[in-house]
């Protein structure tokens, strides 16, 4: 039967313990997690509101505080949980927003390789999209509403193949990021084909930024796309055509054309057609100079893609068109870094950090407080005389302490991947939330404002981020990495 130690935490249990088992408790776990996050955010938005109607003085403030929960806590949730139920996990042509919802259309296939992409954008004046930090984010808020260029501002991501793009480019229009051409690449899976069996190396997904608005399905400030989708795709290849090393031929019948929604809920349409970009000559041409970014205000209109005379590839001929050449994403990784924490990890660790700051703050006050603690905890302390108050005091200050510095320590070992903290912080999480609900309920509806809404904020924050999908992705990471070390290590020792 197939086992595994305690080797994460440098224990070896008494017995083995079923992976099976474990995968299924972790699963478990991650899944209950996130649907009680989404309640939560749902309950919590609804507290905010009647807050916001108990302090009138506070409606401004505890409306936005709505909106925020609203936008970026319950209906992302809610659409996660619903679409993991309805979005087919396989390929239909469509990329995916983080929320699971159905995002922008694939409309674009690349022969080549990463350094031929790069190249060719770069000479056909496109230029690099920035990673979303919080820095970049801030960045593009400000340029935006200043309309002051960012020629490198981020894109949002969207996943194909169950990951983010691999590569982002864009030109910026009229000076600012509000309006932009941008277009993100996926490298394929080895072997992998396209519906009628051609193969290629990349896909990618263009749209034009016409805009800044507000989501349809998730109310978060996004960018609005232009309806015409064929319209930047024919962009793209236009930019691309005149340079040296490049050919392109259109796989018109790659799907029928359709009219959905994507992501933020704006309306587009498509012919179906898919040009496939061959940039394997591109590095092996003459240097070109790079082509100015596009910055007029109006939109040039592109040619349209012409359709291809070659029939659809079938098995026999799909090596012709370009096999794959790039290993699987996992593979390419060096074995022997240690995965880096995601931006949901460290989002974790600083709310516990926050978290036991607000319990360090509480504890000094309450032994500030003296016998006043013992009229406000007097369900705590009713019937007691004053000495025993006092080593009651003292047990729960010493308890409070104890459960600060477990916190500390989860959140290190957290930080270092580990699985059994993450999901441990999960459930302490979730037990302060159901006990915050339960005072809710036994006191009418009402909820402290200036403390308990708080501290529910930080345990709900927490539970969103760590039982996101990249959070959980970590965690895996780093246990694979750490039984490819162990094999290594038995490997070398067996030799």
């Amino acid at each position: 039967m197939a086992a595994e130690y305690g080797r994460r935490w440098g224990v070896e249990f008494a017995a083995p313990i079923p992976k099976l088992l474990k995968l299924r408790v972790r699963k478990f776990v991650d899944a209950t997690a996130f649907v009680v996050a989404g309640v939560a955010a749902a309950w919590y938005a609804v507290v905010s509101v009647t807050e916001a109607i108990h302090l009138r003085w506070w409606l401004i403030p505890l409306g936005i505080l709505f909106w925020a929960a609203l936008a970026y806590l319950v209906l992302p949730r809610l659409n996660r949980i619903l679409t993991a139920i309805y979005v087919p996990g396989y390929f239909i042509g469509r990329t995916v927003t983080s929320h699971g919802l159905l995002g922008d259309p694939v409309n674009l296939a690349i022969m080549g390789d990463e350094e031929d992409i790069v190249r060719a954008m770069t000479d056909a004046g496109w230029t690099t999209a920035d990673p979303v930090t919080w820095r970049s984010s801030w960045q593009i808020v400000l340029a935006t509403i200043t309309r002051r260029s960012y020629s490198h501002a981020p894109v949002s991501p969207l996943f194909l193949f169950e990951r983010k793009q691999d590569l982002a480019f864009e030109q910026e229009v009229a000076g600012n990021p509000a309006q932009r051409h941008h277009i993100r690449f996926w490298k394929c899976p080895p072997g992998w084909p396209l519906p009628g069996g051609k193969r290629v190396d990349w896909l990618a997904a263009a749209t034009f930024d016409r805009r800044v608005g507000l989501s349809l399905f998730t109310l978060q400030v996004t960018h609005k796309v232009a309806s015409d989708a064929d319209d930047e795709r024919d962009h793209v290849v236009d930019t691309l055509r005149p340079l040296s090393g490049v050919t392109v031929e259109v796989l018109q019948d790659y799907l029928t054309a359709y009219r959905a929604r994507n992501g933020g809920g704006d309306s587009f349409y498509t012919d179906g057609a898919l040009p496939m970009v061959d940039l394997r000559g591109v590095c092996d041409a003459e240097p070109a100079d790079p082509q100015p970014p596009q910055a007029q205000s109006p939109r040039a209109q592109p040619s349209r893609v012409q359709p291809s005379r070659v029939q659809p590839a079938h098995a026999s001929e799909s090596a012709s068109v370009g096999q794959t050449e790039h290993e699987p994403a996992e593979d390419a990784i060096d074995k022997d870094l240690r995965p880096a924490p995601r931006p949901e990890t460290l989002a974790g660790v600083t709310l516990v950090v926050l978290r036991m700051l607000v319990g360090a703050i509480w504890l000094i006050v309450f032994l500030g407080e003296g016998a006043e603690a013992a009229y406000r905890f007097s369900w705590i302390f009713e019937g007691l005389d004053p000495d025993e108050i006092a080593a009651s005091t003292a047990v729960i200050a010493w308890s409070v302490a104890a459960l600060l510095l477990v916190e500390a320590l989860l959140a290190a070992l957290m930080w270092r991947g580990s699985e059994f903290a993450r999901m441990l912080l999960m459930l302490v999480s979730t037990a302060w939330i159901l006990l915050a609900f339960a005072s809710w309920l036994s006191h009418g509806g009402a909820l402290g404002v200036h403390f308990t809404l708080v501290t529910v904020g930080f345990d709900l924050l927490l539970l969103l981020a760590l039982s996101s999908r990249e959070a959980a992705a970590y965690t895996t990471e780093v246990r694979q990495w750490r039984e490819a070390r162990i094999s290594r290590s038995a490997g070398s020792l067996g030799r």
